[in-house]
C-alpha cells in the first residue's frame, strides 16, 4: 500500500529536485544559478508537469537566502560540507528556508516533512542527521527571534536575516 502524499509535500520534493540539479551542475551552487535553474525548470514541456507554486516560492526563497541558509546547515551539521550528499544538502535547505524565513510552516512541521523526505531519497542514517540539524536551527532560530523581538519597537518589523547573521557572529550567544 502507498502513501498519499500531499500537495505541499511533492511541492517540497519538486523544489528538493531542483535544489539538487543545481547543486550536482554547479559544484558551489550561487542563488543566480538557482535562479537560471528555477526559470528553466518553469518552461513547461509536453513531458513535464509543471513546477507547483508552493515548489517555484521554495527555490525563490532558498536562492534569496541561500547564504544564510548555507550557513546555518555548516554551524549546525559539524559535517564537511563537500561530503555532505547533496540530496541531504537540498533538503535541509528546504527545511531550513520554511523554519527561518516561512512564517506559514511551523517549524516541527518542516523538520516532520524532511525526515519523512529523507527516510525514501537518502542513505539509512541521513533522516536522524537531518532531524539532528534541524532540530538545532529551530531552536536557534526560536531564541534569535525571543531576543530579537524584544528590541523592537511595535512599528517595526523584525529582520529574520539580520538577526541569522547577528547570531552567527556571536552577538547572540548566551555561551
Amino acid at each position: 500500500m502507498s502513501v498519499r502524499k500531499g500537495s505541499r509535500t511533492k511541492a517540497r520534493i519538486r523544489a528538493i529536485d531542483v535544489l539538487f540539479e543545481g547543486d550536482e551542475r554547479c559544484g558551489t551552487l550561487t542563488s543566480g544559478d538557482l535562479l537560471r535553474l528555477l526559470e528553466e525548470r518553469k518552461q513547461v514541456t509536453a513531458a513535464q508537469t509543471p513546477l507547483p507554486a508552493y515548489a517555484v516560492e521554495i527555490v525563490s526563497g532558498v536562492a534569496a537566502n541561500l547564504d544564510s541558509i548555507d550557513r546555518a546547515i555548516a554551524t549546525y551539521s559539524n559535517r564537511d560540507w563537500n561530503r555532505m550528499p547533496s540530496v541531504d544538502r537540498s533538503i535541509l535547505r528546504v527545511a531550513v528556508w520554511e523554519i527561518l524565513f516561512n512564517e506559514d510552516v511551523d517549524g516541527v512541521v518542516a523538520i516532520t516533512q524532511a525526515v519523512g523526505i529523507a527516510d525514501s531519497l537518502c542513505a539509512p542514517d541521513a533522516p536522524a542527521f537531518i532531524n539532528a540539524v534541524l532540530d538545532k536551527v529551530q531552536k536557534s532560530a526560536g531564541k534569535l527571534e525571543g531576543v530579537y523581538l524584544d528590541e523592537l519597537d511595535e512599528e517595526d518589523e523584525p529582520d529574520l536575516e539580520k538577526s541569522v547573521s547577528a547570531f552567527y557572529e556571536g552577538e547572540y550567544l548566551d555561551e
